[in-house]
């Protein structure tokens, strides 16, 4: 995912799932994924004894280096959680309408992307913005916000920094501001300091 214009229509989308009462978790789903960087699994896999509100962390378990980890809440992941929390009496906070975990991503999904325009094609292959992908975006924001490769791999669950680079993408837009930064540098201002100093030599002498 790209640009915010694309995050809101998939979550605008997301927001009118057809799934109804305490089954309509589509939009949370995709934020928590958003805010975490969790995989599917690990967010399927989420119980709500795993929510420290008070410290402010999400205990990932079962995950797929086996090992578990926390990964911190901010606030706008921090209010989808409460809002979870209250929905069902399930231990999970994503769960069936029996209150059984989640197995496999609603149809809704799909059809959210369809209609947030999220397809492109490659010829005639037809290619769909996954769930998986909501992670990617995660970790390139975080490396496009300057986070270091180390803190990333801690809070992805990457095990190896080549794993971890995978999902830093920059956008253009953000390149571009990088490259502006060098319109800064001291180089200038030390030429044409350089150059100041020179004439008044001169002058002097």
């Amino acid at each position: 995912m790209r640009s915010p214009d694309q995050e809101q229509r998939l979550l605008d989308q997301c927001a009118k799932s057809p799934q109804r009462g305490k089954k309509k978790y589509l939009k949370d789903l995709v934020l928590v994924a958003l805010y975490s960087g969790m995989r599917q699994a690990e967010i399927f896999n989420l119980k709500k004894a795993d929510v420290k509100i008070k410290d402010r962390y999400l205990l990932a378990t079962d995950t797929k280096t086996h090992k578990n980890r926390k990964v911190p809440i901010n606030d706008t992941l921090m209010a989808v959680l409460k809002r979870r929390l209250g929905v069902s009496d399930s231990d999970y906070v994503f769960c069936t309408s029996r209150g059984k975990k989640l197995t496999q991503l609603t149809n809704a999904y799909w059809y959210a992307v369809k209609e947030a325009k999220l397809i492109k094609y490659d010829g005639d292959e037809m290619i769909r913005f996954r769930f998986h992908d909501l992670r990617h975006t995660f970790g390139s924001r975080l490396g496009m916000a300057g986070a270091d490769l180390k803190t990333i791999m801690e809070i992805m669950g990457h095990e190896r920094p080549k794993t971890a680079m995978r999902y830093q993408h920059p956008a253009p837009d953000h390149k571009m501001a990088v490259v502006k930064t060098l319109d800064q540098v001291p180089s200038k201002s030390t030429t044409g300091q350089i150059e100041e100093i020179k004439n008044i030599k001169k002058a002097v002498g």
